[in-house]
């Protein structure tokens, strides 16, 4: 029996498992009180088949999660530079360096689209209907992808 309470042996957590093994007492200042779960109780433990299922699920969610992300990106994008070519297309400004930059940039992504409806003149500005469509049209094509990939990981 220690005669100080410099002699009581203080109790430490190990840092390395966070959670108890259900068969030990869960506090040991207190074991009448916290016993061992009974073997009725504890959860079956998975076989190693269920667990390459489970990691397998996890990586082919994550895999899918990150393909999103990726063509997010990539419609983001090629949907900037589809609007900033009818902006500028609308505003009649083709003279300049950026202009001209834009439409290099964009003209294979709108030349699929390009004879599909004419330009709409309204006074001085130049609605592009075939840029439109081609956003319109990649919007969905996106979205059937996304979906595709949502239903191939559920």
């Amino acid at each position: 029996m220690p005669s100080t309470p410099r002699d009581v042996e203080p109790f430490h957590y190990t840092l390395h498992n966070e959670y108890p093994n259900p068969n030990e007492h869960t506090d040991p200042a207190m074991r009448s009180v916290t016993a061992p779960l009974p073997p009725m109780y504890q959860p079956p433990r998975a076989t190693w088949s269920q667990r390459v299922s489970y990691g397998w699920s996890n990586f082919s969610r994550a895999l899918v999660r990150k393909i999103n992300q990726l063509l997010n990106l990539a419609m983001l994008v090629l949907i900037l530079l589809l609007c900033a070519r009818f902006l500028l297309t609308f505003f009649g400004v083709t003279d300049s360096l950026f202009a001209q930059w834009t439409f290099l940039l964009s003209w294979p992504l709108a030349l699929p689209f390009e004879q599909i409806a004419p330009n709409i003149v309204y006074g001085a500005y130049h609605i592009d209907v075939s840029t439109l469509v081609a956003i319109a049209v990649y919007f969905v094509v996106r979205w059937l992808i996304s979906a595709f990939l949502r239903l191939l990981v559920s």
